[in-house]
This record gives structure tokens, C-alpha cells and sequence, in this order.
């Protein structure tokens, strides 16, 4: 032959004016996301829920660290020091706030006692200072509450989740003033935006 020789299928994907048809083909054997995978051995949640989970850092804020930083807690890929034992770039995997257990996604946002003093502190303070009681759940906590009521509650939890890892990335400690002043910036800033 003269030419290369191409099979119908590529043929048909050459002469398709969009791309669209390709991106059909190569989505056609998608893989779950692994993030949703080991969460669903955690928390077993249903596929509708993961659409709203997926999209809800992205609905919330317009702060681009705030949605990658939940991003990766839904794809549970942020660092912590249980990973970085493992790619050899820390010594442990203790936690770095309360030192007693292994430091994994869950422990350092929710099963640190360190952390649930904070929140503890966090929830008298909500309740005796601006009279509004709030409570958190595990799951909703982590990854976010899919009740459309919930969005200022979110966008909170969200602040304290990203208060808690940099403060765990910059080895400080956590206490609720750090806290209140990371909210107030949010605010300051959200106003501002809007």
C-alpha cells in the first residue's frame, strides 16, 4: 500500500468534526475514582451522594485553595504523615498534633483528640457567643454536608478543616483564637468578593 494503513475505528474518530466522540470513547471504560472507593469503605455512601459531595467545595467557595484542598480530601490524596512515612520523606507517622496515633486523613481532621478538644471549644463558643448551635458528624465533617440548608455550616467546616492541616503542615499548634481569625479572614474576604 501507499499509505499507512488505519482501521474503521480510527477512521471514524479522524473524520468526527467534534471531540466530543472521542472523549465518549476514552469515558466509556472509566474507573471509579479511588478516593471514592476507600471513603465508601469508611462511610458507604451511595453514588447520588457523590455527585453532590464531588461538586460541593466548587458550589461553596470561589477560594481555589479551599476547593483543591477539598479535593483531595474527597480523592484522599492529602498529605499527611502517614503517607510521607511511606515515600520516605518523614521519620513517622505519628500525628503531629496529639502524638499517640498514626496520622491518616480521618485522624488528623476528626479522630485527633487535640482537634476534637478544638471543636468542642469551637461549639461552646458558637453556642455562648453568637447563640448558634451547631454540632458536627464524622462523615459530614470530612467530606461535607449534602443538605442545601447546610451551605454557611459547610463553608465553615471547610475553614476549620483547612485551619487544622496548615497549621499541621507549619507544626503549630491549634487553638480556637487561630481559629476565630481564620473564619473572620473568610468573611472579610467573601465580603469583599461579593
Amino acid at each position: 500500500t501507499c499509505s499507512p494503513y488505519i482501521t474503521n475505528n480510527f477512521l471514524y474518530l479522524l473524520n468526527a468534526t467534534k471531540s466530543r466522540k472521542l472523549y465518549e470513547i476514552l469515558n466509556t471504560n472509566c474507573e471509579e475514582p479511588t478516593g471514592k472507593v476507600r471513603w465508601n469503605q469508611i462511610f458507604n455512601i451511595c453514588d447520588a451522594e457523590w455527585e453532590q459531595i464531588f461538586s460541593l467545595p466548587f458550589r461553596l467557595t470561589k477560594n481555589t485553595k479551599l476547593q483543591w484542598f477539598q479535593f483531595r480530601i474527597n480523592h484522599k490524596i492529602l498529605s499527611t504523615n502517614s503517607f510521607l512515612q511511606k515515600i520516605k520523606l518523614k521519620d513517622t507517622n505519628i500525628c503531629t498534633f496529639c502524638r499517640n496515633e498514626t496520622e491518616t486523613i480521618e485522624h488528623i481532621l476528626w479522630d485527633c483528640e487535640i482537634v476534637q478538644a478544638l471543636l468542642d471549644e469551637f461549639v461552646t463558643f458558637c453556642c455562648n457567643k453568637i447563640h448558634w448551635h451547631i454540632s458536627f458528624a464524622k462523615k459530614a465533617f470530612i467530606l461535607g454536608s449534602c443538605v442545601k440548608k447546610d451551605t454557611v455550616k459547610n463553608l465553615i467546616t471547610l475553614q476549620i478543616k483547612y485551619y487544622i492541616y496548615s497549621m499541621r503542615c507549619s507544626n503549630n499548634s491549634i487553638h480556637l483564637n487561630g481559629l476565630i481569625s481564620s473564619i473572620k479572614s473568610l468573611y472579610k474576604t467573601s465580603k469583599h468578593i461579593a
